[in-house]
């Protein structure tokens, strides 16, 4: 074989292994399991009680009025297998930055933990609650999970609030996905506030 011939043969073999190498990469990235996951309940403030509801329930004919549009999730984080214990989660609110959708009325953390908000910073509306702790004590292990964080707001939106935007943070990194619902899944999946946008912090 010429030397012409032996320089093509090695051209075409490294871009082959430069391509596997490729395809490797990505895989273990497409099929990488989730670190951390955050379950959410949704609640409705009706006739003096919270009444919970799924994506896929009728959206009350009051639930964007003032006076009848407080809303409340609350969350359970999952310490699945991250590299390190959970200290901080991040919910986001107005991912879609169209409109001041949620305001913040109240939030409440279990022990340990400490809500702040996080936002809005005008002209933007969107914004995010932190939970927090710095005490080592409090943190979420590995196969462990936390409930009692919660946020109410009210909502002017004449759609169901949906998943949302999260962050949860370990030492050394974090995990950004979108929360989960508790409810059993409908037949039909609806779009929900934040499901479409879910790249848009």
């Amino acid at each position: 074989m010429t030397g012409s011939g032996l320089g093509m043969v090695k051209i075409v073999g490294l871009a082959l292994a430069a391509l596997m190498i490729g395809v490797t990469v990505w895989g273990s990235q497409a099929f990488a399991l989730p670190l951390t996951r955050v379950d959410f309940q949704l609640y409705h403030w009706e006739a003096g009680e919270w009444k919970e509801y799924c994506q896929y329930d009728e959206f009350p004919a009051d639930g964007n009025l003032p006076g009848t549009n407080l809303w409340k999730y609350t969350y359970a984080v999952y310490n699945l297998s991250a590299p390190q214990p959970l200290r901080e989660i991040y919910t986001f609110f107005n991912s879609e930055n169209l409109a001041a959708d949620a305001t913040l009325t109240a939030a409440a953390a279990p022990t340990g933990f400490t809500p702040a908000q996080i936002g809005p910073f005008d002209p933007d509306f969107n914004w995010k609650e932190r939970f927090r702790t710095t005490n080592s004590i409090y943190y979420i292990q590995s196969g462990q999970s936390l409930a009692g964080f919660a946020v109410e707001f009210t909502w002017t939106k004449s759609a169901m609030p949906g998943i949302q935007n999260c962050d949860v943070v370990f030492s050394g990194g974090s995990e950004s996905s979108t929360t989960s619902s508790t409810c059993a899944p409908s037949a039909t999946e609806e779009a929900t506030w934040g499901g479409v946008k879910a790249l848009y912090r």
